[in-house]
This record gives structure tokens, sequence and C-alpha cells, in this order.
């Protein structure tokens, strides 16, 4: 947000036209800007994308554990147990 603040504020001290589309600012403030096809306005969004999206799968996990839906792992953790298989009850149930 204070990223949109200030290329605004430039726009309006240089009197220059803001030359990024607004979709392109809006998909930039959700973090999820690469989920909508858009490009990057600032070079370092990606940190902050990465971790609003680690933050919403640590979300559904735990949603899915309140609701049941998920266990922990057979066998108390064996290696050999897949733990792709899990994620793919989460997404399924979801």
């Amino acid at each position: 947000m204070i990223f949109v603040v200030a290329l605004w504020l430039n726009s309006l001290v240089n009197s220059a036209k803001l030359y990024q589309p607004w979709l392109r600012i809006i998909s930039n403030m959700t973090l999820f800007r690469d989920w909508m096809g858009q490009g990057q306005i600032d070079g370092v969004i990606w940190t902050l994308e990465i971790e609003a999206k680690f933050y919403l799968f640590i979300l559904l996990v735990w949603t899915a554990i309140g609701k049941g839906k998920l266990y922990s792992l057979p066998n108390g953790g064996d290696c050999e147990v897949h733990t792709t298989g899990w994620l793919l009850r989460l997404l399924h149930n979801l």
C-alpha cells in the first residue's frame, strides 16, 4: 500500500502519468500477482509473495486439522510413508 501511495505522489509531484495499469497495481497489492498473470512493480515483492503463500498454505492445513480431515502420518512418521498423500487428500476434501 505504501508503494502505491509513493507511485501516486511521484506522479503528482513530477506532473507525470501513472505509467502502471491499475490492474497491475491492485494485483501487486494482493501479493498474488503471479496467479493473476501480472508483472512485478517492485523488485523485492517476491519475498512477501512467498511469505503470504506460505501462511495461506498453513491456514489451509490448520483448517483441515480442525475439521478432522487431516491426520498425522501413520507409523509415527516413518520415512517410508509418502508425505504427498496427505496433501492430496487435503486438497480433495476442501
